[in-house]
């Protein structure tokens, strides 16, 4: 057996394997959910995984935010992109000085995080950039 058909079969032991577990297929219900939600626990952010179970649990985590999404949407209109950006600057460990560094001005950096100055669109590029978000989100 050559290397191209044992990666192959490889690929595909570790994708049936989870298919086995819990097929893909739209989720319609709560219950299916919470269900897919323990598996992506299990294995999300794991560095080890084949290729074959990767590929599942990353369109298994795109099944679940499609049902999140359509039957449980989170209402943001009173987030602002300061909010937002606060958020995202704790989730990231990132501090003041470095979404100075980020912006190329630490006292702008300042004075965006304390509403003393809004968001420019060249900024809210930077910061769609970093964050992979829409720039409109930040303005």
């Amino acid at each position: 057996m050559n290397t191209k058909t044992m990666r192959k079969e490889a690929l595909a032991d570790g994708y049936l394997a989870m298919i086995r577990r819990f097929p893909l297929r739209p989720i319609r219900s709560d219950a299916e959910c919470r269900e897919a939600t323990k598996i992506l626990d299990r294995y999300f952010p794991r560095g080890d995984l084949d290729r074959g179970t990767a590929d599942y649990i990353e369109v298994l985590a795109d099944l679940v935010a499609d049902y999140e999404e359509s039957r449980h949407p989170v209402d943001t209109a009173h987030v602002t992109p300061v909010d937002l950006l606060k958020h995202l600057m704790e989730a990231n460990d990132m501090t003041t000085a470095d979404l100075g560094r980020l912006l190329g001005n630490s006292g702008l950096a300042s004075m965006i995080l304390h509403g003393k100055r809004s968001i420019s669109k060249a900024k809210a590029k930077i910061l769609g950039d970093r964050f992979g978000l829409d720039v409109g989100v930040f303005i």
